[in-house]
């Protein structure tokens, strides 16, 4: 029984990077690269994680762009957006996994 059921929660999880990988397509290339790495190189993902990265992953295109290639307090003029605190973790996360090839 017990077998069964970290049978279902690793299906679970592919499943659920399977759509965290479909939600990387961006419009932009560099966005893309290293959103689909990072969520490749997951092997598990606690479900406080995943839904942080679903959130992630929802926010605007542009904004991702700009808090992935160069994260910081500092506004930038398109939308005068800083990167929220909540995010700089994660952030660093993927950029460290890009990285690392």
């Amino acid at each position: 029984m017990t077998k069964n059921l970290e049978s279902n929660s690793v299906e679970s999880f592919q499943i659920w990077q399977k759509r965290m990988l479909f939600a990387c397509k961006r419009g932009n290339i560099e966005t893309e690269l290293l959103l689909n790495r990072y969520i490749s190189k997951l092997e598990k993902a606690s479900p406080k994680l995943r839904i942080h990265i679903e959130t992630f992953l929802s926010e605007n295109e542009q904004d991702l762009f700009h808090w992935l290639i160069k994260p910081s307090s500092i506004p930038y003029q398109a939308h005068h957006s800083t990167t929220p605190t909540h995010y700089l973790t994660l952030i660093s996360d993927i950029q460290k996994v890009y990285l690392k090839k």
